[in-house]
């Protein structure tokens, strides 16, 4: 009654450990219930330590998550990205994002898009977004707008996405790669202007092809000195417009992405 000795003592026995004691007893290093993993149970003779006097069971055994995420391994740029969820514990602030492979979202909020778990940014708590078991949300350039730190597309190269508690803190997390453009898409595109000179003020058009329809893509006007195709880069337009939208509006009502290719 005074302490939290046991003072019985067996030669032998059998113990059930479970969440009767509360999520996190006195003592305990980790929280009822145990994430998914593989584990073993040890019996120490010392009550201090180090304990250094034990017997571990050869064998493991393993329990399964109670949360899970899916996506392709591999998107190909500009294609929607579809993840797929379970959640045993879901609660109404869980949300999932999308990072670098090597950022962890704990330490960096570098969180380049998001969504609730009822696919928006909007309804991401009770009561227009109650807590969800399972489902899927799809992250593309039509609405909901579910950018964050980059823009649709998102770049090409190594990405995980996370389910999140209400916070920064992942519960699961999925590596997935977006493909780079397809080979030979630059050098089979061409623009090209109506003519040679134009009267002050009057509409410069543009005119191209390309092999591949990519949302979001778009045509800029530059000096001349400041733009051509030795560059490994072009920096920003004096002007542009959404190629397949002919303007900077997109044809979506919640964010200026145009997904019309």
């Amino acid at each position: 009654s005074e302490n939290n000795d046991c003072a019985a003592t067996a030669t032998s026995g059998t113990v059930d450990i479970d969440g009767r004691f509360g999520p996190s007893p006195r003592y305990w290093k980790g929280s009822w219930p145990f994430g998914g993993g593989t584990y073993r149970v040890c019996l120490s003779f010392y009550n201090n330590w180090p304990y250094a006097e034990f017997v571990c069971s050869e064998d493991t055994f393993s329990i399964m998550p109670s949360a899970t995420i899916s996506v392709p391994s591999e998107v190909e740029f500009g294609s929607e990205i579809v993840v797929s969820f379970t959640n045993l514990a879901a609660a109404s602030t869980n949300w999932i994002g999308i990072y670098d492979v090597d950022d962890d979202p704990a330490v960096s909020s570098d969180t380049l898009f998001w969504s609730s778990m009822c696919g928006s940014q909007e309804d991401w708590v009770e009561p227009e977004c109650p807590a969800q078991s399972a489902g899927s949300v799809t992250f593309a350039a039509t609405d909901p707008y579910l950018a964050y730190d980059e823009e649709w597309p998102p770049s090409p190269g190594a990405r995980k996405v996370c389910l999140m508690y209400d916070d920064y803190e992942p519960i699961i997390c999925e590596n997935f790669i977006i493909k780079e453009l397809p080979a030979g898409t630059t050098s089979s595109s061409t623009i090209t202007t109506s003519k040679s000179s134009y009267d002050y003020s009057e509409t410069i058009s543009a005119t191209f092809s390309v092999p591949v329809a990519i949302p979001n893509s778009w045509i800029g006007v530059y000096m001349a000195e400041d733009a051509d195709n030795t560059m490994a880069a072009i920096p920003e337009p004096l002007a542009w417009l959404y190629a397949a939208c002919n303007n900077v509006a997109g044809d979506q009502s919640e964010n200026n992405d145009c997904a019309a290719m």
